[in-house]
């Protein structure tokens, strides 16, 4: 469980979309979650549909063929029943530092999200089994480092191999790992043997980074939040100019005009202004609050994709067998980074203000907040990097 401890209310799905961003963050954070009995027909009927096609004679890939290069080679009869769980063993070759048993929740709870949607055709038991693996929270170890290797086969492979117990899981410091057949045995629960398509399934998507993605986005918006009071209260304290904050430069633009609205009710009007223009990185908040906001949109947009979309490969879809890329996270790999970027850009401009607060010809208070100037250094240690 994490810091914040179980959450109240368990959460029973009765659909796919039941699992949506706000609701993997609240079972990263502990919250119980169950399959409504109607969902769980629905899941176990399109794997009734699934396993009928698989016994056709058509090769399906990573199924009765081997997967990347050796998908040209079909497996024998025997080898097909050890093939799903052979995947994971061949392919869980990550390492520390691993993910935090915050992110790994959120990786499970996606994965159970896009399992949901139906396109992978597993079976209502595995759905059922990562289920129980976040009520007892029992946290696969997935390494931090390797995703986009092949879309996120490596990291995915750790987190199946938890639930065959031939992985790791997390250990109480959620530093450590221990078997995984030790921390299900803990909990009560029994490794589960992988079906046919069920271990291909498992490898495929994105929803490790669909994870990071929606825990990032809950920490930018938190990170624009008191930005925009610190900042805002600085502009009060220097007395700046308001000139750059007035609803008429958000012209067109209503993640500007959003952002200068929230400086405005924190820094208050000032009939007179020290000076006619503040330095630049008080100037510039309300651009860098927006563009915040809109990358942050732009990461919600490509989350929502990730978690609604077809994202396995060979994907179960009318009847038949469609290989896809699903396993492309540029989308979310790229509004990432674009965050990360404003989020750079927000932090830079707050160090240049935090500079500017220690200058008394800024503020007119005294030098670098100190009662006695040049004999005491005052706060200048806050800004040194």
């Amino acid at each position: 469980m994490t810091s914040e401890g179980r959450q109240p209310g368990g959460l029973v799905l009765t659909a796919a979309e039941d699992l949506g961003p706000a609701e993997i963050r609240s079972v990263a954070h502990g919250r119980e979650i169950r399959l409504a009995e109607p969902l769980a027909a629905r899941v176990a009927a399109v794997r009734a549909a699934v396993l009928v096609a698989l016994d056709l004679p058509s090769p399906v890939y990573g199924v009765t063929t081997g997967m990347g290069d050796q998908s040209r080679l079909e497996l024998d009869a025997a080898a097909r029943l050890r093939h799903q769980e052979t995947l994971m063993l061949g392919r869980a070759v990550g390492s520390p530092p691993w993910l935090t048993r915050l992110q790994a929740r959120a990786a499970l709870a996606a994965r159970l999200r896009t399992f949901l949607n139906g396109d992978a055709a597993v079976s209502a038991g595995l759905c059922q089994q990562l289920a129980a693996l976040l009520n007892t929270d029992v946290v696969p170890a997935i390494p931090s480092t390797g995703l986009g290797a092949a879309g996120e086969i490596i990291a995915l492979a750790h987190l199946g191999a938890l639930i065959t117990g031939s992985g790791s899981a997390l250990g109480p410091d959620g530093v450590t790992a221990r078997p995984a057949l030790e921390a299900l045995a803990a909990a009560g629960l029994s490794p589960l043997p992988l079906a046919r398509k069920e271990g291909v399934a498992l490898l495929e998507g994105v929803p490790t980074t669909s994870a990071l993605a929606v825990l990032a986005s809950e920490r930018a918006r938190q990170l624009a939040d008191r930005a925009a009071v610190v900042a805002g209260t600085g502009i009060a304290v220097i007395g700046a100019h308001r000139d750059p904050y007035s609803a008429l430069l958000a012209r067109g633009d209503a993640e500007l005009a959003a952002a200068l609205e929230r400086i405005r009710a924190v820094a208050g009007p000032d009939p007179a202004p020290r000076a006619l223009q503040a330095p630049l990185s008080f100037r510039v908040l309300g651009q860098a609050l927006a563009h915040l906001d809109r990358c942050t949109t732009a990461l919600d947009a490509a989350v929502a994709r990730a978690l609604g979309g077809v994202t396995d490969s060979p994907a179960f879809l009318g009847g038949a067998f469609v290989g896809s890329a699903g396993f492309d996270g540029f989308d979310l790999a790229a509004t990432l980074d674009a965050l990360t970027v404003a989020a750079c850009h927000l932090a830079e401009t707050s160090a240049a203000r935090l500079h500017r607060l220690l200058d008394n010809r800024v503020t007119g208070l005294p030098r670098q907040l100190t009662d006695s100037p040049g004999l005491h250094a005052g706060l200048v240690a806050v800004h040194k990097r």
